[in-house]
């Protein structure tokens, strides 16, 4: 690929050879770990239908499916059902994720806003990855 270098603490080289910064790499801390959990219970305190509505989807949806299982009489596949049914955790999250943004940027936040989720390239291509 021409005009791309592997990231080594220099520079890269984008469009039209001009060089771009390195990334800075940080190392996670304690006190990181403590601000996203205290972040994350205020968005929570602030909007409990999120976080209660993705709740309520993974509790019944795990029931339903061990339900399913155990009625068609399936029961070694109710591990690897559960397992790929938590795979949907990150599709979840983005909805979260959404909730936490509009409320940081002071806009209203209600519970049909978890399936709208802002048409950033990121969420598109967290989609697509997890589509495969």
């Amino acid at each position: 690929m021409a005009g791309v270098e592997a990231n080594t603490g220099g520079t890269a080289s984008g469009a039209g050879g001009a060089r771009a910064p390195a990334s800075e790499i940080r190392r996670i801390t304690v006190d990181d770990i403590t601000m996203a959990l205290r972040e994350g219970a205020d968005d929570f305190r602030a909007m409990p239908a999120f976080g209660m509505t993705i709740g309520a989807f993974f509790a019944l949806g795990g029931m339903a499916m061990l339900w399913l299982a155990l009625r068609a009489d399936m029961v070694v596949l109710i591990f690897p059902m559960l397992a790929g049914f938590a795979l949907i955790g990150p599709f979840a999250a983005m909805g979260l994720y959404e909730g936490s943004r509009r409320r940081d940027a002071g806009r209203s936040v209600g519970v049909s806003d978890l399936f709208s989720i802002q048409r950033a390239t990121t969420n598109v291509n967290i989609f697509f990855l997890g589509f495969i």
